[in-house]
C-alpha cells in the first residue's frame, strides 16, 4: 500500500485524492515505522522454505499481510471510496486482533465521526490520543471530535498545535493550519 501511494503521489501530486493518499501514507508510517525501502530481492533461506521469523506458511511471500494488516487494508480501501460503514466494520475487525492500536482506534473514531455518531467517536478519539498522543491521526481525530462535541476544546487545539509543529505538511493538508490561524485571529480580536 505504501509503495502504491508513493507512486501515485509521484505521478499526480496535485490530484484531488493526493491529500487522502498523503494522509494514508502518514498512517502507514505511524503504524509500520519509517519506510526503509523495499529490498532488492527476496532473501534466500538455507532450507529454501519460509524465513523463520515469518508466521506464514512455507509458500507464502514475506510481504503477505497478516490478518490485522488485511483488516487495515480493507478499512483503508473503504476510506478511499468514502464508505464509512465499511471502514467502521474493517477497523472493528482489526481491533479484535490488536485492541490497543492507536491508528486503528483513531480510524474507527473517524469512521464514526463521518457517520455523525459523535457520541460513539468521542471515547475512541480520547482512547487513541491517550495511547499515543504523538500519533498524527490520533491527534487529528482527537481535535476534530472534541471540537465537534464541544468537549476539551483547549486540549483539542493543543493536539492540533502539536501536530502542526511536528508535521506541518500533514497539518496543512488537513486544514489544521487554517483553522488554528482563524482561532488565533478570533482570540486576538477578543483581547
Amino acid at each position: 500500500a505504501r509503495l502504491l501511494f508513493q507512486r501515485f503521489l509521484a505521478a499526480a501530486p496535485k490530484h484531488p485524492k493526493a491529500d487522502e493518499a498523503r494522509a494514508q501514507l502518514t498512517q502507514l508510517d505511524a503504524q509500520l515505522g519509517p519506510d526503509k525501502g523495499a529490498p532488492a530481492s527476496r532473501p534466500a533461506t538455507p532450507s529454501g522454505g519460509a524465513i523463520p521469523e515469518h508466521d506464514g506458511a512455507a509458500n507464502d511471500d514475506v510481504g503477505q499481510l497478516n490478518p490485522f494488516g488485511q483488516a487495515i487494508a480493507r478499512a483503508m480501501a473503504a476510506v478511499r471510496v468514502r464508505d464509512p460503514k465499511a471502514a467502521e466494520a474493517a477497523f472493528r475487525e482489526a481491533l479484535t486482533i490488536q485492541p490497543e492500536d492507536a491508528g486503528a482506534i483513531a480510524g474507527l473514531a473517524e469512521a464514526l465521526y463521518q457517520q455523525e455518531r459523535i457520541d460513539e467517536a468521542t471515547p475512541l478519539a480520547e482512547k487513541a490520543y491517550g495511547i499515543d498522543p504523538t500519533h498524527g491521526q490520533a491527534r487529528w481525530i482527537y481535535g476534530l471530535v472534541m471540537i465537534k462535541s464541544g468537549k476539551n476544546i483547549k486540549k483539542a487545539l493543543e493536539a492540533w498545535q502539536a501536530l502542526q509543529r511536528d508535521d506541518p505538511e500533514f497539518a496543512e493538508q488537513l486544514g489544521i493550519t487554517r483553522t488554528l490561524d482563524a482561532v488565533k485571529n478570533i482570540q486576538s480580536g477578543q483581547k
